[in-house]
């Protein structure tokens, strides 16, 4: 019995695989989002508690474990950079790691034990402990000692303290964060950051993941816990302090904590990809297969003269379907890791710490599983449904003696082709017109961002990161971060150079509040929150911001001269409205708790957008000699070339403390191109789908007009036979690929506005509605049907008449 001529075949099934693939893989990205595709074994009911805010105290999570009904497990968390400088035999290797300091419970919450050696136990995790222990990750653990089992006991030097090893975690294991490659005790994490001194209990540096207890539902548990919570935390030494009448007790799911809002319309969006993307892969199946069965008309019409029943031509429809959809789910499962592959390189890069800058798309995320197998074969099997009722339905209204003589039986339309067929390559074109659309809306919207003015110069800066150790003294670090400067000012090629705490665009590294103005301490209710930033001289004139009065930091702001300050120009009209702020004094908190001092200001500077969303520009900058800090940025201007520039920065950093690493090291736009990760994603998924998109309305269109062609050919030979020139058999021809093109991208371009509406908090600067992005898809869509069937027209608009008039119809 024939099947599907072999081409035909081939190219359904290609098509097939290639849809469902990419699908499959998008599905995969939307389901890690979700509480149960979070890859441990209790997900859905992992939580993250929060009392006013996501930080805790170590009084507050002891408080909280021992009578809490809500909750069988809690673990606090604290991710951050440390620095590797020893691998216990010498070697001074140097190297920046995430670490989690986490607690005993935290492996036994996520079900997780390491593949060598134990978990540190309750004992090894004391509050205010000094356990100097460590689990390193499977990477670490090959890349630093090359899978050694003796690595076991062997000690390792974490920000300049010895640990001891403990165990090494299973393959693909990058902690709750995603990327983590040391857990150390959270007990002992003030300790390993250099911190003796005593515990303060309003200090809060670590956020809590739970697990609800057994019977407890999401709905009930919130209730529960802000009342259970709130007792619990005011029986503590100044309790009251932290769960004021205003303070907000709240849970949320780990999947919904673990990324921000803009993720999850990103998800949104992207399951409308998905949905449209399977659409347009059926529609092309069908259009497709309903053309091979008119082709087919002569084959079918013996088949039915020779007996052949209902039975017989269901089983045949449905071996056909059958078979293109086995190929189809097989190739879509082998191209699954490639797609994902793209996705996972393309994805946004948190920036910061935190759960809220967990990795969502881990290696365990994308395992293949039976849910996403028995999900693709089902797909692919209603894929190929239109397909088999398509030849069925073909051959019920087939006309015998006609089909044998290879004449049309199947209504058409004007130009020669179905209007199924028609309307199947128009919705196509919508679909493609308007993914191209969004997605030119997205470009756009991220190049009116690069072009708003944010208070400073990205172009031409080259920054590098440097975390030092914590035992490293106020004054000691200082010192560091002067002398590298002072030896990249005499480096050729460098114009300006300085260090600080943070980079625009990343975010604030550290954030206070103003306790007093003028001496004059604030109402409660009053105290601004603002960035507080530690910089060198030279840091505004380095990175193009702006001092609009007064001046910047000099050499005269020293270690023992008089506590000064900057203020950006918000912070000045909010402090002292319509006066000037020069020669006024403030006051705020410094890390461990206590007032820094009075500070004079002695200038005011323009915003600078250290949060690229959405920026107050509350901050204050501190001369970095008057300031603790030990960890930072250098950041060098000049007209050498950047990979010049970055050399030069590690060459001055290895010249003054060989063993301090140097990492993140990259022009000043790459926090900006980091904080549009998720627009940079989409666009780019928007873009692929589109292009898929419309590589098959061009297929599509095509076929229609190479339909209608040889429909027509006899006609058409007799125009050209009475005097019809080429460029009226041209534009005849053309007319249904022209009309496909217009309609679809009217649709589409209705379509771009809708998916505008639905992006709306990723956009900047621009309308859902902005003209040149929803004129763009309808364009695109236009060039790409002509360059699709030009090929057909100009061969018949050059056609022998005489051999068209001796066509077969």
């Amino acid at each position: 019995m024939r099947h599907l001529p072999h081409r035909t075949t081939v190219v359904t099934a290609v098509l097939l695989a290639v849809g469902l693939g990419a699908a499959a893989s998008l599905i995969t990205v939307l389901k890690a989002l979700t509480p149960a595709g979070l890859p441990y074994p209790d997900g859905p009911r992992l939580v993250v508690a929060r009392v006013g805010g996501p930080s805790w105290s170590p009084g507050m999570l002891e408080a909280v474990s021992q009578t809490t009904t809500v909750f069988d497990r809690l673990t606090g968390i604290q991710e951050r950079a440390a620095t590797l400088t020893d691998d216990g035999a010498g070697a001074r290797l140097a190297e920046v790691v995430r670490l989690e300091s986490v607690s005993a419970d935290y492996f036994e919450l996520l079900g997780v034990r390491p593949a060598l050696g134990r978990p540190f136990d309750r004992t090894e995790d004391a509050r205010g402990g000094r356990a100097p222990v460590v689990l390193v990750s499977d990477r670490l653990w090959t890349r630093w000692f090359g899978r050694d089992m003796a690595v076991l006991g062997r000690r390792i030097v974490v920000d300049a303290r010895p640990l001891e090893i403990l165990g090494v975690m299973p393959a693909g294991f990058g902690g709750l964060i995603g990327r983590t490659d040391l857990w150390a005790p959270l007990g002992s994490a003030r300790w390993l950051l250099g911190d003796t001194g005593p515990e303060r209990p309003t200090s809060r540096w670590f956020e809590v993941v739970a697990r609800l207890a057994p019977g407890v539902s999401p709905a009930e548990a919130g209730e529960r816990f802000a009342a259970e919570a709130r007792r619990a935390i005011l029986q503590i030494p100044r309790g009251e302090a932290i769960v004021g009448p205003d303070t907000r007790l709240t849970i949320a799911s780990l999947a919904e904590a673990r990324s921000p809002r803009t993720v999850h319309r990103f998800a949104n969006v992207l399951g409308l990809a998905v949905i449209a993307l399977l659409t347009v892969v059926v529609v092309n199946v069908t259009s497709l297969h309903l053309m091979r069965v008119d082709a087919r008309r002569s084959e079918l019409a013996i088949r039915l003269a020779l007996g052949a029943g209902p039975r017989h031509l269901a089983r045949l429809a449905v071996r056909e379907a059958g078979g293109i959809a086995i190929t189809g789910t097989t190739g879509a499962l082998a191209l699954r890791p490639i797609f994902l592959a793209v996705l996972n390189g393309i994805q946004p890069v948190p920036t910061g710490f935190g759960i809220v800058t967990s990795q969502v798309l881990t290696p365990a995320a994308r395992t293949l599983d039976v849910a996403t197998v028995l999900g693709v074969g089902g797909l692919a099997v209603l894929a190929c449904l239109p397909l088999a009722a398509g030849l069925l339905l073909g051959v019920r209204r087939m006309r015998l003696q006609p089909a044998m003589r290879r004449q049309r039986s199947t209504p058409r339309g004007r130009a020669g082709v179905t209007p199924v067929q028609a309307a199947l390559v128009t919705v196509q074109a919508a679909l493609a017109c308007a993914a191209v659309g969004a997605g030119v809306l997205l470009a756009r919207s991220a190049s009116e961002l690069l072009s708003a003015d944010r208070g400073y110069e990205y172009r031409g800066v080259t920054m590098g990161r440097i975390n030092l150790p914590e035992t490293f003294d106020t004054g000691r670090a200082s010192a560091f971060f002067e002398d590298v400067v002072a030896r990249l000012q005499r480096t050729p090629g460098v114009v300006q150079t300085a260090a600080a705490s943070c980079a625009p665009g990343e975010g604030r590294c550290r954030r206070s509040n103003v306790e007093a103005v003028d001496g004059r301490a604030l109402d409660s209710s009053n105290r601004p929150t603002v960035g507080v930033h530690f910089a060198t001289p030279g840091l505004f004139a380095t990175i193009g911001a702006h001092v609009a009065n007064g001046r910047a930091f000099d050499a005269s702001d020293g270690p023992t001269t008089s506590l000064v300050a900057i203020v950006s120009s918000p912070l000045a009209a909010r402090l002292w409205p319509g006066a000037s702020p020069i020669g006024r004094t403030l006051e705020v908190f410094t890390a461990d708790g206590s007032l820094d001092g009075a500070r004079t200001v002695i200038g005011v500077v323009n915003p600078i957008a250290f949060d690229l969303e959405s920026d107050p520009g509350l901050d204050i900058f501190l001369p970095a000699s008057q300031a603790a800090w030990t960890s930072g940025l250098v950041f060098v201007s000049g007209p050498s070339a950047p990979g010049a520039i970055a050399r030069a920065i590690k060459e001055a950093v290895a010249s003054v403390d060989p063993s301090v690493p140097v990492f993140g090291v990259g022009g000043l736009d790459a926090p900006l191109a980091r904080s549009l990760g998720v627009e940079s994603f989409l666009r780019r998924v928007l873009v692929a789908f589109g292009g898929m998109g419309l590589l098959l309305v061009a297929f599509g269109a095509h076929a229609v007009v190479a339909r209608v062609i040889a429909d027509r050919q006899r006609e058409l030979g007799v125009r050209v036979a009475l005097g019809a020139t080429p460029a009226q058999i041209g534009r005849l021809v053309a007319r249904r690929g022209l009309a496909i093109a217009a309609l679809g991208g009217s649709v589409g371009a209705l379509g771009a506005v809708w998916a505008g509406h639905l992006l709306g908090s990723l956009l900047h600067g621009l309308a859902a509605s902005d003209p040149l992005s929803v004129a763009a898809g309808p364009l695109i869509t236009a060039a790409v049907v002509l360059a699709a069937v030009v090929t057909p027209v100009v061969r018949t608009a050059r056609m022998n008449p005489m051999g068209a008039l001796r066509a077969d119809d």
